[in-house]
């Protein structure tokens, strides 16, 4: 039931049932780790199966972890939306546009997010001093 939200408070609210799980919350990812790594394959072999290079320029699967603060059911979440779209407008997978879009449904437009074009060290650096930790949620 990973990463399905509406699934687990549905869970939570039932005793019964709810009695009947072990919960485990799932670390977070650390960016350049194995299990980053694999779940970056993981997508971009999920993009390739529907003919979609991953735009390797982009940092994408950095951007993600750093939007959705490194959670593993966020960040797989947005990266599928973001897949969905690209297979929709037909665009390379990872355009800083298409994810721009999915991440704004569940943060409202913004001046400056991860997805903002542009040197990914440098877009990181604007957020991280902007104070992103403290506002992304």
């Amino acid at each position: 039931m990973s990463g399905v939200e509406k699934l687990r408070e549905s869970v939570l609210y039932d005793p019964e049932t709810d009695g009947r799980y072990l919960k485990f919350d799932l670390r977070p990812i650390q960016v350049g780790s194995i299990d980053a790594e694999r779940l970056s394959k993981c997508i971009e072999k999920s993009a390739e199966e529907q003919g979609l290079p991953l735009d390797l320029n982009s940092n994408f699967m950095e951007r993600v972890f750093f939007a959705k603060h490194s959670e593993v059911g966020r960040s797989i979440r947005l990266a599928k939306n973001t897949l969905r779209r690209a297979i929709i407008k037909g665009r390379k997978f990872g355009d800083l546009q298409d994810a721009e879009v999915c991440f704004g449904k569940y943060f409202g437009t913004r001046q400056i997010s991860p997805f903002t074009p542009g040197s990914w060290f440098i877009v990181k650096s604007e957020l991280e001093d902007a104070g992103w930790a403290q506002w992304a949620f």
